[in-house]
């Protein structure tokens, strides 16, 4: 009976797809090609093959395979996150299907309607009510599975997706989030289902967290990117939902970390989120800060631009209410572009000035530092007392690329000094590795659209053609153990990060294509790449009717509810037995006693 009853459990709410209430905007139309010169085009199209390519090698080993990792037991309805593409395998690091979410937008950008469709019906049928039973970063997974859902469904219009974002969302409010004793959420989590009324993985998620927090001391700390990156894909959730419990934890972060704001407005990089303390005043702008950096911008290009018609495209400075804390986000945007980047993040060779290098600790270079300028270009483009940052962001940007031309395989390497570009000696020591990254594309598309000079159009196919030439394998994209010997044996990386498809490559498609195809005037890119639509874009006077006119929620996969009926068997069947030898050595016991003493 208890059995037949956790199947009724399973599948309530299972109903999919009531009618949907008026769309909040039209779906992205098709890039008019046609437009295009036909080596434009061409190009476009190369990039659009490589795109079908990584997809269906990722689909078909990781989604459709059975072998090696696939086989996994526990939460073997999730795929794998990433391929690894020599192997032809999976690479589990998440443990929530990264590329399957983060490559969405990207399917649809491209034109791929197939391949969304098949990965859709392949998402709405992960259960939210069921979890990976291993911690999951949580800074990623609102990067890569919210903001994928959410840039799906801006460029889409599909509010399954919307809906399946919101669960997302709701998750990590309830495990990372709820889990700290502050505003600061845990680095890692198991994750708490927010859908659904599986009590098997929502006592294991808090049975985790409590016997983490007795017996170890796991997650006490992350970094500033860690507790900082989320404020986008939040703002963007309540705007549209109208629950403002997104955009307030967001809020709360955000306070709460300027409170330590150090000399030239930098924020701390590692933070205790047991006592809410940095570890110590030392920042900077690359790995592990940079997309909060980059959120002090985007913030406020997509959610304070409340101007219609004529005034849509309103600097953020006008439209920003001057008591909200997307307008002190702008604030300390502007602090940290005029005091720490030009101090302590450009380096300039005394006898070349007019080149820059962005730079941490002096001369190390690092690839992530790649983003500084886009982020620079977008603020020169949108804020009205910044136009002198595009000049330092095209100066960094060559300063990047001659990263890239330095290498045999013209492709940058990780992290190296500058300083050793310039030596004769063997090539410059420091991780000589590429790993995919998507950091110089970005910046080269958005110096693209804002300029409309071509050589950016050159600087792209550049790395494009070396992609196809030393990390294209048949099974999909590897990356390169050294840039600068890149015909050694053995010389790749087995790993097609799910950033590649979600981001690299979307890159460069949209570099090839239409000047308007996915406007930086209708939408912000998250640090993931995800399209958001600005507030301006969306037609609030149907947002209200959303939450009550629809509900999404899919029946769990059959894997889950049948471990739910054996767990629950099993500990029925465990209580039956326990009293039922508890009756015999009672009788037993009983049976011994003196006649006339009661038990």
């Amino acid at each position: 009976l208890l059995s037949l009853l956790c199947i009724l459990i399973n599948s309530k709410g299972a109903r999919i797809a009531e009618p949907q209430p008026t769309r909040l905007f039209e779906p992205l139309a098709a890039p008019k090609l046609e437009s295009l010169s036909q080596q434009r085009r061409q190009r476009f199209q190369a990039v659009h093959g490589a795109i079908q390519d990584a997809w269906n090698s990722y689909y078909d080993t990781v989604c459709l395979s059975t072998e090696g990792i696939n086989k996994k037991f526990w939460s073997r309805h999730i795929p794998a996150d990433d391929l690894c593409p020599i192997n032809h395998s999976g690479h589990d690091w998440l443990h929530h299907a990264a590329t399957l979410h983060d490559a969405l937008d990207t399917l649809v950008i491209a034109g791929l309607h197939d391949e969304y469709n098949t990965a859709v019906d392949r998402i709405l049928k992960l259960d939210l009510a069921s979890t990976a039973l291993v911690p999951t970063k949580t800074f990623e997974y609102s990067l890569r599975i919210v903001g994928g859902l959410l840039g799906a469904f801006s460029v889409k219009g599909d509010l399954r997706l919307l809906f399946r974002a919101k669960d997302a969302a709701d998750a990590l409010l309830e495990s990372p989030f709820h889990s700290s004793p502050t505003v600061l959420p845990r680095m890692y989590d198991v994750l708490y289902p927010p859908n659904g009324v599986n009590y098997f993985y929502k006592l294991y998620s808090r049975i985790y967290q409590w016997g983490r927090d007795v017996f170890t001391e796991e997650h006490h700390y992350n970094s500033l990117a860690g507790v900082g990156s989320f404020a986008l894909e939040f703002y963007f959730l309540t705007q549209v939902l109208g629950l403002p419990k997104y955009m307030e934890r967001a809020d709360n972060i955000f306070q709460h970390v300027t409170q330590h704001k150090q000399k030239n407005s930098v924020i701390p990089g590692m933070w205790n989120v047991m006592t809410g303390s940095p570890l110590s005043s030392k920042g900077g702008m690359g790995s592990g800060s940079d997309s909060f950096y980059e959120y002090l911008l985007k913030v406020p290009l997509a959610s304070c631009n409340q101007g219609h018609g004529d005034n849509n495209n309103q600097s953020p400075e006008v439209s920003c209410k001057k008591d909200s804390a997307a307008y002190h986000m702008l604030q300390l945007y502007k602090d940290v572009v005029d005091g720490a980047l030009r101090s302590h993040h450009v380096f300039r060779f005394p006898h070349a000035p007019q080149k820059a290098y962005p730079v941490e600790d002096g001369d190390r270079f690092h690839q992530l530092l790649c983003f500084l300028p886009g982020m620079l270009a977008l603020g020169g483009r949108h804020l009205e007392t910044r136009t002198d940052d595009i000049q330092l962001a095209e100066e960094l940007l060559q300063g990047c690329h001659d990263l890239y031309t330095h290498a045999p395989s013209g492709l940058g390497p990780e992290s190296i000094r500058i300083a050793d570009m310039h030596t004769n000696d063997l090539p410059p020591k420091g991780n000589r590795s590429y790993l995919l990254r998507p950091e110089h594309v970005e910046s080269i598309f958005v110096l693209y659209r804002l300029t409309k000079d071509i050589k950016y159009q050159e600087m792209g196919w550049e790395i494009f053609s070396s992609l196809e030439k030393y990390c294209k394998t048949k099974g999909g994209y590897t990356g390169l153990k050294d840039v600068y010997n890149p015909e050694e044996d053995g010389g790749r990386i087995d790993d097609m990060p799910s950033y590649f498809l979600a981001e690299t490559l979307k890159y460069l498609l949209l570099l090839f294509g239409p000047d308007d195809y996915v406007s930086l005037d209708e939408f912000v890119f998250t640090t993931e790449a995800h399209p958001i639509r600005r507030n301006s874009h969306l037609n609030f006077a149907n947002s209200n009717d959303i939450l009550d006119a629809s509900d999404f929620r899919v029946p769990a996969p059959l894997l889950t509810t049948l471990i739910f009926i054996m767990v629950s068997m099993v500990g029925v069947s465990s209580l039956i037995l326990f009293f039922a030898c508890g009756a015999i050595t009672i009788n037993s016991w009983s049976s011994r006693r003196r006649p006339g003493k009661t038990l």
